[in-house]
């Protein structure tokens, strides 16, 4: 692990789910943060004290299409064109075209990681994808710098991308449910050595049609969405202070787990 606190990608080390089953550090990613937003005492609960909300049906379609979507992006990787078709035009960049960088991004065992030696905390982040944007970092063209000098002076941007699959058509503010995601994944990004832009992709999946022979038609609808690190980072610190903390958060009053729980102990 170098000096500043990342580790590498890849992951050699055998990371714990949590600081109870090695007594070393917390681990956190982008869906415990989203069990963080959604209610701070079941966060709490299910990683300080290893007590989890009841397991729900769980549709097993969506994870099917990550896959299959993926399989269909990876087509598209390294080409010409860098881009599936149907997005072509409507996102920025080209799909990051080293395949053995993404599948080490996207594996559970590796994944994008940043670790904080002072909360003894560290963050993962498993990727769907990730363009790559071209340009120049200044605003203007450069003075005394003709086409040559402004191409020996472009950047690489690395910019998250992630697929959506739904059974309807994405909604004005349904996006804002993911935006600590794409927040977390450029900041990962970021922590890694990688320059991003400030911006996110979603690709929304959603059906329409159903055609012989089984064929289901989808309408592709990409989301271009503003990211923050500082939001990112400031989400980490909460979440992390909180487990350092013995005392258990307040119940969420929106939160049904809670609600259940509670009335359980009115009965009882």
């Amino acid at each position: 692990m170098g000096t500043n606190g990342r580790l590498p990608l890849g992951g050699a080390m055998k990371a714990p789910r949590n600081d109870r089953e090695v007594g070393r550090f917390i681990q956190l990613s982008a869906s415990t943060l989203s069990l963080f937003k959604e209610c701070p005492r079941c966060f709490w609960l299910q990683l300080k004290m290893g007590v989890h909300r009841p397991k729900t049906i769980f549709p097993s379609l969506p994870g099917g299409m990550d896959g299959v979507i993926k399989t269909y992006f990876d087509k598209f990787r390294g080409t010409k064109e860098g881009l599936p078709p149907e997005i072509r035009g409507k996102v920025e960049g080209k799909l990051l075209a080293d395949q053995k960088l993404l599948n080490g991004w996207r594996a559970r065992t590796g994944g994008l990681r940043y670790f904080d030696k002072k909360l003894n905390t560290k963050l993962i982040g498993l990727l769907d994808d990730c363009l790559v944007v071209t340009e120049s970092p200044h605003p203007s063209p450069l003075p005394h710098g003709g086409e040559g000098s402004s191409k020996r002076n472009l950047a690489r941007y690395y910019v998250p991308l992630d697929y959506k699959t739904r059974g309807y058509a994405p909604k004005e503010d349904s996006s804002g449910f993911y935006q600590h995601q794409l927040d977390i994944y450029e900041w990962l990004l970021h922590e890694n050595g990688y320059k991003t832009k400030g911006v996110g992709w979603l690709v929304y999946y959603h059906p329409i049609e159903v055609r012989e022979n089984g064929v289901v038609q989808f309408e592709i609808t990409p989301k271009r969405m503003e990211t923050s690190i500082k939001r990112a980072r400031q989400l980490f610190e909460n979440a992390a202070r909180l487990l350092q903390s013995d005392q258990s958060p307040a119940h969420h009053s929106q939160c049904g787990f809670c609600s259940w729980g509670e009335h359980q102990h009115d009965i009882t």
